[in-house]
């Protein structure tokens, strides 16, 4: 799967987040699927270097959603 789509799922999946949770599971989440897909995408360790700092759903669903998927084609 190209970068451009992985990226898409991960946009995708920060707008699933549900009513009533804490915010920590899309956290953990999210960030223990960027550690995985560093074995398979150098894009991945930018991204994860980013996101990793951060500690709540919020901010790193804004920094997911920033990335201009067009400009990856």
């Amino acid at each position: 799967m190209p970068w451009p789509e992985v990226v898409a799922l991960l946009q995708k999946y920060t707008r699933l987040e549900k009513q009533g949770d804490t915010g920590l599971y899309h956290v953990a989440r999210i960030k223990q699927w960027l550690s995985y897909l560093r074995k398979e995408y150098d894009e991945a360790t930018e991204l994860f270097q980013h996101v990793r700092v951060l500690n709540n759903s919020h901010d790193i669903a804004r920094a997911i959603q920033a990335i201009d998927i067009d400009k990856l084609r």
